[in-house]
C-alpha cells in the first residue's frame, strides 16, 4: 500500500492544486524521470521476487488461454524496443512495468481470492484518509468553494480513481461483511461523496455506470423492471411539474459544477485524438515503443495544437496503438476481454463474491480507458488490473467432485468441505 501510495505522489501539489503544468515541465520530467517512482518500481518488484522465492510448492491450475495472451502482450512489449525511436526510454518504461508486476503475480499467489478485495478497501481507504488529512492540514479542505476539487496529493483526476476504486470495492466486500457492515457502508458513502468533491466527470460516471452493472447482475428481472418503471415515472413527474427548473439543475449536477467548456469536444480530447492519429499513420502495426511516443519532442508538437498541455493520450486504446501499435492494442483488448469472461465464468462455478469485484473493476477499467490513459500509466489502477487478471489465471475454481462430502466449488489451492 505504501508503495502505491508513494509511485503517483507530488508532495507540493495541495500548494498549488489549480496550476496547470506546461508542456515544458512535461517534457522535461519525461525526459529526466523521477527517482522516487523508480525506486517504488524497484522496491515493488523486489518484494515480488522475494515473496516469489519463499512461496512453498502449491498446486496451481494455470488457466492456458489468459497465461498464453499474457505471456504474448509481454513479448510483444519487449520486442517493441528493438523499432523503438526512444530504446532507452522504451527500456526504462518496460522495466518499470515488469517490476509492477513481479509484484502483481507474487500477491495474485500469495493472496486469497477475500485478501485481494481486502486489500483494495484497505489501500484505497488509506489514500483517500492520507489525502483528507493533507487538506485539512494545509487548511484548502473548502467543500463549499465553487472552484474546489478533492486532491490531497494528487491531481482530483487521481484522486478520483483511488475513490472509484474504494466505492466499487467496498460495495463489493459487503456481501462478506456482518459485524462492520454499517462501516463499510459508511465507507462507500464517504466515497460517493469525495468523488463527487474531486469533480472529476469521467471517474464519477464510470464508477456510476459500473455500479449499474452491478445491480443488474444481482437483481431478478422482476426487480428491474419495477425500478426502471419508478424512476422513469418520478423523471416524468418533475419534468412536468418544474422541467424548466429541474434541466438545468441536471446539467449543473452532471458536469458536477464546472464549466461546460468543451464539452462539444469531449474536454478537448476530440483534437487531441485527432492529432494523435496522425502519429499513429506513420507506425500504425508497431507503434513507437511501449511507453517512448510521451517524448519532449512528441509533447511540444502536439502542444503548440492544443488548448492544454498534455502527457497522455486520454484513451488507453489510443494510447496503446502509439506505444505497441496495432498488434499491442489487440492483445490489450483481449486480456481485458478475457478477463471480464473469466471473472463472470468463474463466479457462474463457485458463486464465489470476489470474481463479481474482479469483474467490475475490470468493467471500469475497460469503460475509463476510453477517456482516459490511467490504466496504462503504471499506477494503482494498472496494477490493480494485472493483479485481478493473475489471480484469475492462478485461480480457476474446477468441477466438484460427486462423491464425498464437498459442498461448493473446488479451488487449486484450498479444498472447501462441510467439515471445513
Amino acid at each position: 500500500t505504501l508503495i502505491f501510495f508513494l509511485i503517483p505522489q507530488e508532495s507540493l501539489f495541495p500548494l498549488r492544486p489549480y496550476v496547470e503544468d506546461s508542456a515544458l515541465s512535461f517534457g522535461k520530467a519525461t525526459e529526466e524521470g523521477n527517482l522516487a517512482r523508480r525506486f517504488s518500481y524497484l522496491l515493488a518488484g523486489a518484494i515480488g521476487i522475494l515473496l516469489l522465492l519463499k512461496i512453498q510448492k502449491k498446486i496451481v491450475r494455470v488457466h492456458g488461454q489468459l497465461i498464453f495472451i499474457l505471456t504474448g502482450y509481454f513479448v510483444w512489449a519487449t520486442a517493441s524496443i528493438l523499432w523503438s525511436d526512444e530504446p532507452l526510454l522504451a527500456s526504462r518504461r518496460l522495466f518499470s512495468f515488469m517490476m509492477l508486476n513481479f509484484g502483481a503475480i507474487a500477491i495474485a499467489l500469495t493472496f486469497s481470492l477475500m485478501n485481494v478485495l481486502r486489500f483494495a478497501v484497505f489501500s484505497t481507504t488509506f489514500f483517500v484518509l492520507v489525502g483528507l488529512g493533507v487538506e485539512f492540514y494545509y487548511g484548502i479542505f473548502q467543500p463549499l468553494a465553487p472552484e474546489y476539487r478533492f486532491s490531497g496529493t494528487l491531481h482530483p483526476n487521481y484522486q478520483a480513481l483511488n475513490c472509484s476504486i474504494l466505492l466499487i470495492s467496498s460495495i463489493a466486500y459487503l456481501k462478506y461483511s456482518r459485524r462492520s457492515k454499517l462501516l463499510i457502508i459508511l465507507i462507500a458513502i464517504s466515497a460517493v461523496v469525495l468523488l463527487c468533491l474531486t469533480k472529476s466527470r469521467t471517474s464519477f460516471a464510470c464508477a456510476i455506470l459500473v455500479l449499474f452493472i452491478y445491480w443488474v447482475w444481482q437483481t431478478n428481472s422482476r426487480q428491474k423492471m419495477a425500478t426502471v418503471l419508478a424512476g422513469l415515472a418520478i423523471i416524468s413527474v418533475m419534468l412536468l411539474v418544474s422541467g424548466e427548473t429541474v434541466v438545468p439543475v441536471v446539467k449543473k449536477s452532471i458536469l458536477l459544477g464546472r464549466e461546460a467548456r468543451f464539452t462539444s469536444s469531449l474536454s478537448g480530447r476530440l483534437p487531441l485524438w485527432k492529432r494523435c492519429m496522425t502519429y499513429i499513420e506513420r507506425k500504425p502495426m508497431l507503434g513507437y515503443g511501449f511507453g517512448a511516443f510521451w517524448t519532449p519532442k512528441h509533447i511540444m508538437e502536439i502542444a503548440n495544437r492544443q488548448p492544454w498541455a498534455v502527457r497522455s493520450a486520454h484513451s488507453a486504446y489510443i494510447g496503446s496503438l502509439l506505444s505497441t501499435g496495432t498488434i499491442g492494442m489487440m492483445l490489450f483488448i483481449t486480456l481485458l476481454v478475457f478477463g471480464l469472461k473469466y471473472s463472470w465464468r468463474h463466479y457462474r462455478l463457485s458463486r464465489e463474491p470476489c470474481y463479481v469485484f474482479y469483474g467490475l473493476i475490470l468493467c471500469f477499467g475497460v469503460i475509463h480507458g476510453l477517456m482516459e490513459s490511467a490504466i496504462l500509466q503504471m499506477g494503482y489502477l494498472t496494477f490493480l488490473t494485472w493483479l485481478i487478471l493473475y489471480s484469475l489465471a492462478f485461480n480457476t475454481p474446477i468441477k466438484p467432485r460427486l462423491n464425498g462430502n464437498t459442498k461448493k466449488w473446488l479451488y487449486t489451492r484450498k479444498t472447501v468441505t462441510e467439515d471445513s
